[in-house]
């Protein structure tokens, strides 16, 4: 990902010792922004991030206020139990197409994702 590539070229740039870390959910608005700047506008994102992250961890206290009120404008505010449950069903999605959708392949799956094959089942289940 682009964002990942700058964060490491302006790490010695703002005079940061550490990389920072993008999480999932920050590079989901990353992603969903609509970037009317271009390269410019990443770049100065992806630098006043670095700069506001204290601990090398970059979380939406630390995005530019447009990277989250255009999603806000356009779309209804979501619960972070909705977020948290789609992000996790994206990764469940992408460890299946990796491994398979077969029982060997969801046994990789879990392994990968950390969690029991019941679990996996079940978050299966509850989404159809």
């Amino acid at each position: 990902m682009l964002v990942l590539i700058m964060t490491k070229k302006l790490s010695p740039l703002v005079a940061l010792i550490i990389v920072p870390v993008i999480t999932g959910i920050i590079s989901c608005f990353f992603r969903r922004y609509s970037w009317p700047g271009n390269i410019r506008e990443l770049r100065n994102c992806v630098e006043y991030a670095a700069m506001m992250s204290n601990d090398g961890y970059i979380d939406a206290g630390c995005l530019p206020r447009q990277m989250y009120t255009e999603d806000e404008q356009d779309h209804p505010v979501k619960e972070l139990s909705e977020l948290v449950r789609a992000f996790g069903r994206n990764e469940i999605e992408k460890a299946l197409d990796r491994f398979g959708h077969d029982t060997k392949g969801k046994k990789a799956a879990t392994e990968a994702l950390g969690i029991s094959l019941s679990s996996l089942y079940s978050k299966i289940a509850s989404e159809k």
